[in-house]
């Protein structure tokens, strides 16, 4: 496992939950592509918060969604994924509500635009 944070005290039930994270390895002699996810650990369940493979020493972005149905009694973030001995390098890691009603609004509006 790598990097983790308890956040139980941090979410709230039926409120969907958007995760943004910015990752970057440090090839330690392997080769190919890493996969690097985030993960939620919810009264032990797990809660994938989004997944990029990266083949590079460039950043990228994680991204995904999730929303709980219970109020958990405990909740934990955490990045894995790198093979041993490869750096995890972890920046701007957010969980954050998302107002359905206004998200709604803007994509209806986007496809609108399409024609």
């Amino acid at each position: 496992m790598g990097p983790a944070q308890i956040v139980t005290d941090k979410l709230r039930v039926y409120l969907t939950y958007q995760v943004s994270a910015w990752v970057r390895i440090s090839h330690g002699g392997t080769t190919g592509p890493q996969f690097v996810n985030a993960a939620l650990g919810v009264d032990g369940q797990w809660i994938n918060g989004g997944e990029v493979e990266v083949n590079d020493g460039n950043w990228h972005e994680i991204g995904g969604s999730f929303r709980l149905e219970k109020q958990p009694s405990n909740a934990m973030v955490y990045v894995q994924g790198p093979a041993s001995g490869v750096d995890l390098m972890v920046a701007g890691l957010q969980i954050f509500a998302v107002n359905r009603k206004a998200r709604f609004s803007y994509l209806r509006k986007q496809a609108d635009k399409v024609t």
